[in-house]
């Protein structure tokens, strides 16, 4: 059986609580636990693709704060991951276990198997489902918010290549594609329907900003979105993806889903990517470091489609 792990890391203290008494792990509970030590990762679940493949979440103990200001000891505890487990073929990289330590790059120097950080398959998550909620709102024009990001220049090119007008954050963005470029998020989505939230963390734009009844497709956690927001505007996960009958959760699985905030039924496009990895035989990771092959991106599209996971445009907050 193949095999790849997910590494992942609390999104909060009350999140790291949670995962200590899942994993009757009591150190984990305390506010003042050790975030360094080895003896603090545990393993969350385990997901099954027919019997052919297995695909292990495993969480550091280290907060965002505490990654972010020591990206070495993030980087340490994220090599004996993978030390830890046996025969592992493929390590895809959840939340900033994909930003820190050179956005998978240090990691791979360490280890012999391909370190992905799941941008591909979030660029191609976001880019299909801001097309499919254009199309139902009739409209052409897009709002990019963190364009400047690996994900946001991938899905302003994509976006590019399939006819959209749009207005974009950043310089970097607008230089490649040829976007409308605007000095802030709120400039960014004056006029548009439809607004895509690029950042790997929110918020970053202020929602009176917002027009009535726009759309948010976002992958940032928290939302992109900061204050009061008008009435009717609809908040729509960006890198959600529908599962096939074939993938396997157990018990914790579904429980992880819903704790890390895309629902009982949905797949996160980032866990995705190192199991297309190694479903498809591919040696190379899909995306690591700051740049993304957009063939990378259609590659990972195609391949998933082919076992049965696709893009998901789901609902996750709506004010009325």
């Amino acid at each position: 059986m193949s095999k790849f792990i997910f590494i992942i890391h609390p999104l909060s203290l009350t999140h790291r609580q949670i995962v200590g008494a899942r994993c009757r792990k009591w150190s984990l509970v305390k506010p003042d636990c050790d975030y360094t030590a080895t003896k603090n990762i545990t393993s969350i679940c385990r997901f099954h693709l027919n019997k052919a493949i297995e695909g292990e979440v495993v969480c550091i103990p280290s907060l965002p704060q505490q990654m972010l200001a020591e990206q070495q000891v993030a980087l340490d505890l994220m090599h004996h991951c993978v030390k830890s487990v046996d025969d592992v073929d493929a390590v895809g990289l959840g939340s900033l276990c994909a930003v820190v330590a050179g956005r998978g790059t240090a990691l791979q120097n360490r280890v012999e198997v391909p370190v992905t950080t799941g941008n591909a398959a979030t660029a191609w998550c976001l880019f299909s489902n801001l097309v499919t909620v254009a199309e139902r709102m009739s409209t052409k024009l897009i709002g990019i918010v963190g364009s400047g990001s690996p994900v946001g220049i991938a899905v302003t090119s994509l976006l590019t290549e399939a006819g959209f007008s749009l207005q974009v954050d950043s310089k970097k963005a607008a230089k490649k594609t040829g976007a409308k470029v605007c000095d802030s998020a709120e400039s960014t989505v004056e006029g548009c329907l439809v607004i895509a939230g690029c950042g790997p963390t929110g918020p970053a734009l202020d929602g009176q900003a917002i027009r009535r009844n726009a759309a948010l497709v976002d992958v940032a956690l928290p939302h992109t979105i900061d204050g009061k927001v008008p009435s009717g505007v609809t908040v729509y996960m960006g890198e959600a993806m529908s599962m096939p009958k074939a993938w396997r959760r157990g018990f914790w699985g579904p429980l992880y889903h819903l704790v890390s905030g895309y629902g009982w039924s949905t797949v996160l496009a980032c866990l995705v990517e190192p199991l297309i990895i190694v479903s498809s035989g591919r040696e190379q990771p899909f995306a690591q470091g700051r740049k993304i092959d957009l063939q990378s991106v259609k590659d990972f599209g195609k391949l998933a489609a082919e076992i049965g996971f696709f893009p998901q445009v789901r609902q996750v907050q709506k004010w009325m």
